[in-house]
């Protein structure tokens, strides 16, 4: 299913006067439940019918659980909670048919809902589950036809909430926030559970029916002391980085006191693991000498790590404290995997990984990422995925200047016309195309946006990820341009597959340190062409050949050497312009030679 840029999130309020700690449902006699609840701990939508039933189908305890069909609506009135930690959970089965629904109230009244998370499944065909909290919605993988918990752990002291589904830690969020997005009370008292099927803002055309059993409230103690991570800086920003504009990762995390004693000696280390688990980096941040309880204390490595090209990295951040053998909780909090691949030509914030797809059905949709050039650079052309639809579509590309807030300001150049008819398909049923700029955009260094236009009315849907993002750097416009909003304002914490591609020659650095000379002969060439170096200390060479799409097609190494004349041969390939990468040691040199046949 694609997502429409513009989310609709279903309200469905919930009269919440005292409170359910626990219900199993085996007190109950099959059939109606409105007649049979405890007024304190059940009521039906402001007080009307629920239309629940107590059915002895299926149990996952005793041998009743509640039914919800379409249109069901009960609400479990759990009290004012608003201090300490609580785990809210539920035991829930779905045939494999139909779909759910269920929301979690910040304070229910009998005449107003107040969302702080909305929890959507559709059915089997389907396949997926919606949690949307603070206006973004993230997808699971749900479960029919089988008993499934879902949980959540709510810290009303640190303010946060964690959503379990399956036993996996599947989503958190700033629980003082409300459901459709900006502030919310720090709070909660009620759980509604309706019958609906499908995805946020989306109807499936299936039928709701779901099982509930097992419902629990319970207060779970403070740790007497707890250290974790509240926070890190993004370690990686981008998932592509053209070799010249390269960057060192640098390391920062925040730490809070969650538990009923203040922590002493407080640390932060700092370990970058490649796709093979192998340490490949670590620092250690400066100790803070106390951290009292409820504080947040921030943490920064002394050094960097520069990642190399081809690998998916890991960081693992662990606090440590002179208090560790009492700290009750996991200390250790672990990154997503980072792709970082230095492409001589290519940029990008995506992963590749398409989990959706995001567009509107009208011709006034732009959408667009911010990317950094840390020196001048030449653009090409932008690349960019489509995840379905738009076959004969008309797409213009376009480079704005960013305001500080990371927004589009001043338009620098526009692409030519792009008919999305030309495109054959890729893995995973997306299109790929260039949107090619007419010559060349020369850009100083700064902050730009990359932004693709939607100019017919068939839904672009540009593929997204999921797995990588970072917030306030991707933009849409719904007015051609006219106004522009941070992806987030729609309900969407994702990546899209906008990427900018540099044009030839790239950037020409100088031969320092131990590199003598560094030429190529003959060039033009006809086929083959000598790599003339000469280093003044041994050192490992790489020499690599890339066509302009930024694609390896020839590779050499030679041991630490002093240098000498190496043979290279073009001959196979098609006349063009190529890019000849050498790494030297830690230095990277690019050349382009030209191939004549």
């Amino acid at each position: 299913m694609k997502n429409c840029l513009l989310l609709l999130i279903f309200c469905f309020p919930v009269l919440l006067y005292a409170q359910l700690t626990s219900d199993d449902f085996d007190s109950y006699n099959t059939g109606s439940f409105d007649s049979q609840w405890d007024p304190a701990e059940w009521v039906g939508w402001f007080g009307a019918a629920s239309g629940v039933a107590i059915s002895d189908n299926f149990a996952n305890s005793g041998s009743n659980s509640m039914q919800l069909e379409t249109n069901d609506d009960i609400v479990a009135l759990i009290g004012a909670i608003n201090t300490g930690i609580y785990e809210i959970a539920f035991q829930q089965y779905i045939p494999a048919a139909d779909g759910a629904y269920f929301n979690l109230q910040h304070n229910y009244t009998n005449t107003t809902g107040d969302w702080a998370a909305e929890v959507y499944f559709m059915n089997a065909a389907g396949g997926m589950g919606t949690i949307v909290t603070d206006g973004i919605s993230h997808t699971f993988n749900a479960v029919h036809d089988a008993w499934v918990e879902n949980k959540f752990i709510i810290n009303f002291n640190q303010q946060t909430a964690e959503f379990y589904y399956n036993g996996a830690l599947t989503h958190s969020w700033p629980i003082n926030t409300n459901a459709a997005g900006g502030p919310g009370l720090n709070q909660l008292n009620g759980i509604n559970f309706f019958g609906a099927c499908g995805a946020p803002g989306a109807s499936d055309n299936c039928s709701s029916l779901a099982y509930y059993d097992d419902v629990s409230v319970t207060a779970v103690p403070l740790p007497d002391y707890d250290a974790f991570v509240a926070g890190i800086s993004t370690p990686i920003e981008y998932t592509i980085v053209p070799e010249s504009l390269a960057k060192p990762v640098l390391f920062e995390a925040t730490v809070q006191n969650g538990g009923m004693n203040p922590l002493s000696n407080v640390s932060v280390a700092f370990e970058v693991k490649d796709a093979t688990g192998t340490v490949v980096h670590t620092e250690t941040s400066d100790p803070m000498a106390s951290l009292d309880v409820g504080a947040i204390g921030t943490f920064t490595g002394s050094n960097s790590f520069m990642p190399v090209s081809g690998s998916a990295y890991t960081v693992d951040y662990t606090v440590s404290t002179d208090d560790m053998g009492e700290v009750s909780n996991n200390n250790t909090f672990t990154t997503p995997p980072y792709l970082y691949v230095n492409n001589p030509l290519l940029y990008a914030r995506d992963n590749g990984s398409y989990t959706n797809g995001l567009g509107r059905n009208d011709n006034t949709i732009y959408l667009g990422h911010n990317y950094d050039f840390s020196e001048p650079t030449s653009i090409k052309s932008i690349a960019v995925s489509s995840g379905g639809g738009g076959m004969g579509e008309l797409v213009v590309g376009y480079i704005y200047t960013a305001n500080a807030d990371n927004s589009p300001n001043t338009l620098v150049a526009a692409s030519n016309d792009f008919n999305i008819s030309q495109v054959g398909s890729v893995g995973g049923g997306e299109v790929a195309f260039e949107l090619e700029f007419p010559s060349p955009v020369l850009l100083d260094a700064g902050n730009y946006v990359f932004v693709v236009e939607q100019a017919g009315t068939t839904n672009l849907v540009i593929s997204t990820s999921e797995a990588i993002y970072t917030p306030d750097k991707a933009w849409a416009s719904l007015d051609s341009g006219g106004t522009w909003e941070a992806l987030e304002a729609f309900g969407f914490a994702v990546a899209m597959s906008i990427r900018p591609t540099l044009a030839w020659p790239v950037a020409v650095e100088t031969p320092e340190d131990y590199v003598n000379s560094f030429s190529i002969s003959p060039n033009p060439t006809k086929g083959q062409f000598l790599l003339d170096i000469a280093l003044t200390e041994a050192q490992k060479i790489v020499m690599e050949v890339y066509n302009t799409q930024g694609q390896l097609l020839q590779s050499r190494t030679e041991a630490p050497t002093l240098g000498g004349q190496y043979n290279m041969d073009l001959s196979h390939l098609s006349a063009g312009v190529y890019a000849v990468k050498c790494q030297i040691g830690t230095q990277v040199l690019t050349r382009q030679v030209v191939l004549m046949k």
